[in-house]
């Protein structure tokens, strides 16, 4: 990438670590949170980004509805991540438990409420939203392919990023491919260690594969 290209990621990385400071902050000084964790932060963020209200029900959302030991409001996917697999911040806003429970559900908002009076106030309400937001609030299906597209593409050029800033540094790095991680796993016998169940597959919801994945990337020479 370019040099302008990098100091704007640069850039982003920079100013969504001072929203998270400032987050944590007012968490501990104003709401008596003495260590927020990062869903706390996270929480925080979306509360003041909606302007304190739920965006599918209108109602306030006060601190002690948030944080409090029963919280009547909890982060959500607007686009039901079964279905997209979009756990991105920008797929993520506050809804009010029961609403989410009874009607929302792991439906998008158009499937959960196109035709209807609430889902005209919730296009005014979320005018304060980023437009990302808005316009998964507004999406009519969930098309899983092009976003698993957008997120390969993402990585590459993170990738390719962390490569450059890399070798800034003196350090020579290569990138491998999934594939080839996956068969180096395979042939070496590493399939067993966490009960994967496949050659080349393995049990995501253990994970501990990242560490195994990293050990095998580390063995990993470059031939040329």
């Amino acid at each position: 990438g370019s040099r302008a290209e990098r100091q704007e990621l640069q850039q982003r990385m920079r100013d969504n670590q001072r929203r998270n400071e400032e987050a944590r902050r007012a968490l501990i000084e104003d709401h008596n949170l003495p260590n927020p964790s990062r869903d706390d932060i996270i929480k925080y963020k979306l509360w003041k980004e909606c302007g304190q209200v739920c965006p599918y029900t209108g109602r306030p959302i006060p601190a002690s509805a948030l944080f409090g030991p029963y919280p009547e409001f909890q982060v959500e996917h607007i686009l039901p991540y079964s279905k997209s697999l979009d756990d991105s911040y920008m797929n993520k806003t506050l809804c009010e438990v029961r609403e989410n429970s009874v009607r929302k559900g792991q439906r998008t908002p158009y499937e959960a409420y196109h035709g209807s009076e609430q889902y005209e106030a919730i296009k005014q309400r979320i005018r304060v939203l980023p437009w990302p937001k808005r316009r998964r609030f507004l999406q009519e299906t969930v098309e899983l392919d092009k976003f698993i597209e957008r997120q390969l593409n993402d990585t590459r050029y993170i990738t390719r990023q962390v490569l450059a800033w890399l070798k800034t540094l003196g350090v020579h790095v290569y990138g491998t491919r999934g594939q080839v991680t996956a068969e180096l796993r395979h042939q070496w016998g590493l399939d067993t260690v966490l009960g994967y169940i496949g050659p080349g597959l393995k049990n995501r919801e253990d994970h501990r594969h990242h560490a195994v994945d990293a050990v095998v990337t580390a063995l990993t020479r470059n031939e040329h």
